[in-house]
């Protein structure tokens, strides 16, 4: 009867040990999370987007592929930078690039004063009289 009891009891104890161990085990992308890494925010956490000054490497910004998929607020075109809250270079503020059809595209109705532009394939929303960029959709948020 003691056999079987020393046996029972080692059992319990395996089987409790083996079933805490992935209780114990640390989340996606280590300890901390995913973010949790040097360089990848002002405090070292957060997605790469909020970066600081300084050389890449430890304690500096992720490299700029690193950086790619997380600045939604700006893309390049043409040599031209087109971030929210910029003016829109002229050549882009034409009926060429100008959509009419924003409905059928998925995108809200913009507000008085302003339009949608496809540029490059992102959507970008203009104040027609300040030329002012006040919205963007880039064609990467759709994938």
């Amino acid at each position: 009867m003691k056999k079987i009891k020393s046996v029972l009891v080692s059992v319990l104890l395996a089987y409790s040990t083996l079933y805490s161990l992935p209780g114990l085990a640390d989340g996606p992308g280590g300890p901390g999370g995913p973010w949790h890494h040097p360089g990848h925010g002002p405090d070292g956490f957060g997605p790469p987007g909020l970066r600081r000054e300084g050389p890449p490497g430890p304690g500096g910004p992720p490299p700029p592929d690193a950086r790619r998929d997380y600045d939604h607020d700006r893309f390049a075109w043409e040599g031209h930078e087109f971030r929210r809250g910029r003016p829109v270079p002229r050549e882009y503020c034409g009926d060429r690039y100008r959509i009419d059809d924003w409905r059928e595209r998925g995108l809200r109705e913009p507000p008085e004063g302003q339009h949608w532009a496809d540029i490059d394939g992102n959507y970008v929303l203009i104040a027609a009289a300040t030329g002012i960029i006040t919205s963007l959709i880039l064609n990467n948020a759709f994938h």
